[in-house]
């Protein structure tokens, strides 16, 4: 005799009379009362042993008996799963239940089965979804290279207004001049030389800028150096007197001939107009917007 399969006892259990306080066989119920799934249970020991691995498996209180709600849930499952792989669907109830609700979005009818014109919709959807993401990593990358445009071109701007807006800009020479014209607008000091013997013939201003002379005798034993102070053009006497600061005059006449005096008034140094000549250091200061030839040049 072989053990008798789930169909079997379920319909030989159907036609006896059971006793709520008993089991059809095996120990009999407690006679406390009972929860409803445990009217109805079957010892997994009662099917074929091939089986058996499997029932347990559904067994959840692990005690050996499938009662009735485990019982109701193999024949929902296989019920639903029959009925889905009929009409070419997957059954919601099949899966795993962490992944129920996630395929759950796909079952748009409602029925808890997923067909295959909803799966080929997900699939659109998710095939939409990759290349809308392709099209905003291009976006995003077209807007970068707008912003870095942009903020390449708000610097060149911003120097080129920074520039525009200088009024001053210093050229080559290291001058600085007033921006778009040759004035200058800062101050400095250049040297010039002219020769002594021409001072009388020269304008105040170039004899206000006279700053220094240098003399030196004929045969080049004696040199002179002076820090002029001042000056004296007497149009009578036709001639111009330098002051030095040690007391010691320089005296240069129209025809050009020098004659150095020290401060007791006597003759240091007589230089004819065609005897050797000599150099003085002049300045010129150079004021905002005009030169002002301070002229100190060498004689």
């Amino acid at each position: 005799a072989h053990s008798p399969n789930l169909f079997s006892t379920f319909r030989s259990r159907n036609r006896r009379k059971v006793s709520p306080a008993h089991h059809l066989s095996g120990p009999p119920f407690p006679k406390t009362k009972m929860a409803p799934k445990d009217v109805f249970a079957m010892r997994i020991s009662d099917f074929p042993e091939s089986l058996r691995p499997i029932l347990e498996e559904i067994d959840n209180e692990g005690d050996g008996m499938l009662e009735i709600d485990e019982i109701t849930e193999i024949f929902q499952m296989f019920a639903a799963q029959k009925k889905a792989a009929k009409d070419g669907e997957i059954a919601l109830c099949t899966l795993p239940k962490d992944l129920r609700p996630t395929l759950a979005v796909f079952d748009v009818d409602g029925d808890g089965t997923v067909s295959g014109t909803e799966l080929a919709i997900a699939a659109k959807l998710y095939h939409e979804s990759k290349k809308q993401n392709k099209r905003l990593v291009k976006a995003v990358a077209l807007l970068l290279f707008v912003l870095l445009g942009l903020v390449g071109a708000i610097v060149g701007l911003t120097a080129t207004v920074i520039e525009a807006s200088k009024e001053t800009k210093t050229d080559a020479s290291g001058i600085t001049r007033v921006a778009g014209s040759d004035v200058p607008a800062s101050s400095g000091s250049v040297i010039v030389q002219n020769s002594l013997h021409d001072s009388y013939a020269l304008d105040y201003t170039a004899l206000d800028a006279t700053k220094s002379l240098y003399l030196q005798n004929a045969d080049g034993t004696a040199e002179y150096s002076y820090t002029i102070t001042g000056w004296t053009k007497d149009t009578n006497a036709k001639n111009v007197v330098f002051y030095s600061a040690r007391g010691d005059t320089i005296a240069v006449d129209e025809l050009g001939d020098i004659i150095v005096k020290d401060s007791s008034d006597s003759e240091l140094l007589a230089i004819p107009k065609n005897g050797r000549k000599l150099t003085g250091f002049f300045s010129a200061l150079m004021t905002s917007g005009s030169f002002m030839m301070m002229q100190a040049g060498a004689f």
